[in-house]
């Protein structure tokens, strides 16, 4: 029967080759899905394979500990690329408090811990294959159908009606919903009743939720998933019930935040809810849990029209320029990568004595350094900076030495930001980008 299943293609993404050969002994025992399994063990070389053909691998199973650089680094810079990677990121329980903005991943991701079973990781590497192509099916007749390139479908709002919207949604999901036995029903909305939205995204939305409603719901005896759409002045409201009783009153609180799972621990904690939350307020929506109602419901409100004074306002100001410097050139083309694709202007340097003098010949409105590098190490460097470059730039230190931390530098020439490796590459620039535009402006 095996021979008859299609083979997945996964790269694992690991430092430690005990950990993958653990993996491939863990998936070559199954009979019921064939794996064709590769290992890459550098995070640049990972990064390369994927920004040069993404579709390469069906999934791909990455240890979020990479040494200097977590596994994060790898899907926010082909994010940043507009690349969306079907991936399962390994964590040691400890890296949840970590992720904050579940969108670091994307729709088609999962976390799992490291101490997991085989019928577990099957599982995971089966759906999140699944999920990533249902969603990489939309976009490509999208795009054939409206002969627009990818980046532009990516960036643009579109008036549409919500329908065709629902029914994408609910195709990508019907086989799931046929495997599990459940009811759906969707009345159709007024063919006048449109938003100005990013159909992909608003998708998303809608796959997670009844994704998030087929697993709660899937040992129920009786089982239906329903779909209610309203006009509410200048939003609509859309409602998505299911047979399930509720939320229990002691996971209400928690379920939206972050990434959180009340699944059994044969499942893999999804990030369904907390970004299609993230989807929605990124349309200047909201997503929430329906308190009142009897069966579960999560209801998502969006604006029919967007506010584009926002978008407009980015335009106004010069670009942020940036200097990064670090003897590790992944370290550096990394932050480099997701600066640029911020619209920053970026100089770089290996060491110390170089930003010295680069300093001599440019004005920057950010200095990011490691601590350790040769010639002149960061904290020298950072006594060092003129003080007309500390007075107009802001400052961020870097150490993976556990021994090294804000307190190691003198009071005179303390930065305005440390950051310890491994750190989160996205995380660090939206910092960085946002301390340097308030510098600026209170300039």
């Amino acid at each position: 029967m095996s021979n008859l299943l299609p083979q997945l293609k996964v790269l694992v993404i690991d430092r430690h080759e005990a950990e993958v050969n653990v993996i491939k002994i863990l998936l070559n025992k199954t009979g019921r899905s064939p794996f064709i399994i590769e290992w890459e063990y550098s995070v640049t070389n990972a990064i390369f394979r994927i920004l040069k053909n993404p579709n390469e691998f069906d999934v791909y199973i990455i240890n979020n500990d990479l040494g200097r650089l977590d596994g994060f680094a790898i899907v926010n810079t082909v994010k940043k690329k507009g690349i969306d990677i079907p991936v399962i990121m390994l964590l040691d329980g400890s890296e949840q408090e970590v992720l904050q903005d579940p969108l670091k991943l994307g729709v088609s991701a999962f976390l799992i811990k490291k101490v997991f079973n085989l019928k577990m990781l099957e599982k995971t590497i089966i759906k999140v294959s699944e999920v990533y192509k249902t969603t990489r099916s939309y976009v490509e007749r999208k795009e054939n159908q409206d002969c627009i390139s990818d980046k532009t479908y990516k960036d643009l709002f579109e008036h549409v009606s919500l329908n065709p919207i629902i029914k994408n949604a609910h195709s990508f999901m019907s086989q799931k919903l046929n495997d599990a036995g459940i009811a759906f029903n969707c009345v159709p909305s007024s063919h006048l009743l449109k938003i100005e939205c990013k159909p992909l995204d608003v998708t998303q939305i809608m796959v997670n939720l009844i994704s998030n409603a087929i697993d709660a719901i899937s040992n129920l005896p009786s089982k239906w998933i329903s779909i209610e759409i309203e006009d509410v002045n200048d939003k609509v409201r859309i409602k998505v019930l299911d047979s399930g009783l509720g939320v229990p009153e002691h996971l209400r609180e928690d379920v939206l935040n972050t990434v959180f799972t009340a699944k059994t621990s044969e499942n893999s904690a999804g990030l369904g809810l907390a970004a299609a939350k993230k989807f929605a307020a990124q349309h200047g929506g909201t997503l929430y849990l329906d308190q009142g109602s009897f069966n579960t419901c999560f209801v998502v409100e969006l604006p029919k029209r967007q506010d584009p004074s926002q978008e407009n306002s980015t335009h106004s100001q010069e670009p942020l320029k940036i200097l990064v410097a670090d003897d590790e050139p992944e370290v550096i083309s990394i932050l480099v990568d997701i600066f640029r694709d911020t619209d920053c202007d970026v100089l770089t340097a290996k060491d110390g004595k170089e930003v010295l003098e680069i300093l001599s010949q440019h004005s920057v409105d950010a200095i990011i350094a490691d601590v350790i590098m040769p010639n002149l190490d960061g904290i020298e460097m950072l006594k060092q900076i003129p003080l007309d470059s500390r007075r107009s730039s802001v400052v961020a230190m870097m150490s993976g030495f556990e021994h090294i931390n804000y307190g190691s530098f003198p009071d005179y020439a303390k930065p305005d930001h440390f950051i310890k490796k491994p750190f989160n590459p996205a995380e660090l620039v939206e910092q960085i980008v946002l301390s340097a535009k308030e510098k600026r402006a209170a300039q």
